[in-house]
């Protein structure tokens, strides 16, 4: 398992992948429910 970071660690730009096991609601901007995990990926994918 990954290092745990802040919010305040993430920049604009940055490459993340969220994992859920919700809904996603059909609003602007999206909402996501029920995030289990955030992770802050390699900037060269």
């Amino acid at each position: 398992m990954g290092n745990n970071i802040s919010f305040s660690d993430l920049e604009a730009g940055d490459y993340i992948l969220v994992t859920y096991a919700g809904t996603v609601a059909e609003s602007y901007p999206g909402q996501i429910h029920d995030v289990l995990r955030i992770e802050l990926l390699e900037d060269n994918l």
